[in-house]
């Protein structure tokens, strides 16, 4: 089985957690400056892109998927919610309509410090998602594009809650903190 450091939690359609979403502490971010910035820090780490084509839009990934983790398993998020990270709810006003919110979970926004939410936000937001069944639609091994962070492979993991998870099967993932670092074995 595959472990990794868990890099970064994305979990899509956070209005499934969080009513009056502008209403948050969140970010504002350019679909198009974030995959600028994304393209910098790769660049200063030589590392190479390679394109990948969705409708209407070129997306340059820098890690890999896991082809096996992509919208087959779920996870109980009671299982997940104690290993998640500093959160910060995204709008991103040039992304599709129904992508243009996400929350986002790191051990370092040292480039984003504002917009993080109080201990009464957080803990809410956290007591809402440990009741969700949350689908794996996507797991990434990437290297960290963090100017100081170690060269090694970490994951991304990108959540979506779901009423129903008829279609898949409980996902067969372990979470454990260990050195510092939340470490996910698959």
């Amino acid at each position: 089985m595959p472990r990794r450091i868990l890099q970064l939690v994305t979990v899509l359609h956070p209005g499934d957690f969080i009513e009056n979403l502008r209403q948050w502490p969140h970010l504002i971010k350019s679909r198009a400056a974030r995959s600028a910035l994304q393209q910098k820090l790769a660049e200063n780490r030589n590392l190479e892109g390679k394109p990948r084509y969705v409708p209407g839009t070129v997306i340059v990934d820098y890690g890999e998927p896991d082809g096996r983790n992509q919208g087959s398993y779920f996870i109980r998020a009671t299982h997940l919610v104690e290993f998640l990270a500093d959160p910060r709810l995204l709008f991103m006003p040039d992304n599709k309509p129904r992508f243009r919110w996400k929350l986002e979970f790191r051990h370092s926004w040292q480039d984003d410090p504002q917009a993080a939410m109080n201990d009464d936000q957080r803990q809410a937001l956290l007591s809402e998602i440990s009741k969700a069944t949350l689908i794996v639609k996507a797991l990434w091994q990437n290297q960290s594009l963090a100017p100081n962070a170690p060269l090694q492979i970490g994951v991304n993991l990108v959540l979506v809650p779901v009423k129903n998870v008829l279609d898949a099967q409980e996902g067969n993932f372990r979470f454990e903190r260990s050195g510092g670092n939340v470490w996910i074995e698959w």
